[in-house]
């Protein structure tokens, strides 16, 4: 009798170890789904944001060449300037 008791306690507590590890992964798995949703949920917008940051780059490129070659002709023209003061300062 003491044999059986012992026996259906053991069989009774793996049974419950079972169901706890089955909850877990359930748990487990349900994390996963929802994360994996919320990713497909950010992808188009990451994609969008991808594709604006590359233009965004490329026009900023753009842009810093243009104001390099402005500051370089200012300079030219400030150095122009300069000879014409001395050129008329000498005469």
């Amino acid at each position: 009798m003491e044999k059986c008791k012992h026996e259906a306690m053991r069989l009774l507590d793996n049974e419950q170890k079972q169901k706890t590890s089955m909850e877990l992964l359930e748990q487990y798995i349900q994390f996963q789904q929802g994360s994996i949703v919320n990713e497909n949920k950010k992808a188009p917008y990451e994609e969008m944001a991808m594709t604006k940051k590359g233009k965004y780059l490329q026009e900023m490129k753009v842009y810093k060449k243009k104001k390099k070659d402005e500051e370089d002709d200012d300079h030219m023209k400030e150095g122009e300037q300069s000879m014409e003061l001395k050129n008329q300062e000498a005469l």
